[in-house]
Order: C-alpha cells, then structure tokens, then sequence
C-alpha cells in the first residue's frame, strides 16, 4: 500500500495492457468531450454534467488534477469518487463556472488514469 501511494504521489504511470496487448487510446471518453458555456454573465454560477465512461479492457480510476492556476477561481469540479471503475461504465461529474470577467477563457480539465 505505501509503494502505490508513493507512486500516486509521483504520477508516475504504466501503460495499460489487458490480455497481452497494451492501450494506446485513453482509458476514460467524456461525454461531451468540450465543456462550452456561451453567453454568460460575470458572477452567474454555470453548471454542466460530463460523465466519464471506462472505455477500456479491464477496470481503470481516475483522478482529478489541478485546474490551471489561471482558472482555477473560475472552475469548481464535484464528483463522488468512484473507486475503479469496470469497463463500460460510467462515472458523472458536475462542472461549475463562475465567470468573474467577461472574456473567453480555453482551458482543459485535466485527469490522470
């Protein structure tokens, strides 16, 4: 248990590899895979649901890393973790945008599985 903490804290990853073959695609597909809020006010709060779904052979967890620093007061992420999660399923998170300025802002949610 402390070996896979310490490399957790690390992020250092292996690839995946189910019945002798290694994965080359992404572990979990978004849905939608582009968060788009058009026509917000400054100071409305925004929500939209993603759900994250296993697409690959075997069970497979994720985390949530860090918003960009820049973002980061504009951006809040809600989930229940799900542990690992079996193939073809699913996982739902909320994204929360409160915009402060009223500029574009392109930014990408960032996750390690």
């Amino acid at each position: 248990l402390a070996e896979a903490r310490a490399r957790a804290r690390k992020n250092l990853v292996e690839p995946q590899a189910a019945l002798g073959k290694e994965r080359q695609a992404p572990a979990f597909i978004a849905t939608p895979d582009i968060i788009l809020f058009r026509d917000f006010e400054v100071g409305k709060v925004y929500r939209q649901r993603v759900t994250l779904t296993n697409a690959s052979r075997g069970y497979s967890a994720f985390r949530l890393l860090e918003i960009d620093a820049a973002f980061k007061d504009f951006f809040a992420v809600t989930y229940t973790f799900p542990g690992k999660v079996a193939p073809g399923m699913g996982c739902e998170l909320t994204v929360a945008f409160e915009p402060k300025l009223d500029e574009d802002i392109d930014t990408v949610l960032p996750l390690l599985s």
